[in-house]
């Protein structure tokens, strides 16, 4: 497994890419502009991929039986890579509105408390085991549960250590992810 964790600036910024203007315009309006041409230019470097078979591994999530999973949030971009489905997220934190922290309150709980980080650690969790599972239907987020929160023995991925372990029930199955936190943001990852 690999991960990639890139914070975007004016020194990692692709400024000429060579891409084409029919491939740049595919996703030139979606958000995260920066990121996904980032993403699209380190996929083109990893597989050596023209640039149709970029945009069906891209919607495929899996290029030469090695899948992957991309997250961004703001100026973040997290790449994983593993032979078995995964799926990451990354969400860069700031205070929403309460009626969020109300509506997960019970699931909070497990987290032995109602605050930002531990809804951003709620929330990159589900999203990742999502992404994992169907990436293509948000509104099933709503079908998982958290149904244990506890340590993880410091599982570490190319320099990123996954401190925690939420366990997360979706269709009867309960699954495995592993979270870490700083002040800036929160990433999950779930394989």
């Amino acid at each position: 497994m690999e991960l990639v964790l890139l914070k975007i600036s004016k020194e990692n910024q692709i400024r000429s890419p060579d891409f084409s203007s029919d491939f740049l315009a595919t996703f030139r309006d979606l958000a995260y502009y920066e990121q996904r041409l980032l993403r699209y230019s380190l996929l083109q470097a990893r597989w050596w991929a023209d640039e149709k078979t970029l945009l069906k591994s891209a919607q495929e999530h899996i290029f030469w039986g090695e899948y992957f999973s991309a997250s961004y949030s703001s100026d973040w971009l997290a790449l994983a890579f593993s032979e078995q489905k995964i799926g990451i997220d990354i969400e860069v934190i700031k205070e929403r509105s309460k009626v969020l922290l109300e509506k997960y309150s019970e699931e909070l709980q497990l987290f032995w408390a109602e605050s930002w980080h531990n809804f951003y650690l709620l929330r990159t969790a589900k999203e990742a085991l999502l992404k994992k599972v169907n990436w293509i239907r948000l509104d099933l987020i709503e079908e998982m549960k958290v149904i244990k929160v506890g340590s993880a023995s410091d599982l570490v991925i190319d320099k990123t250590t996954f401190n925690r372990k939420i366990t997360l029930q979706y269709k009867g199955e309960n699954y495995q992810v592993f979270s870490t936190i700083d002040d800036e943001k929160a990433i999950s990852i779930a394989f």
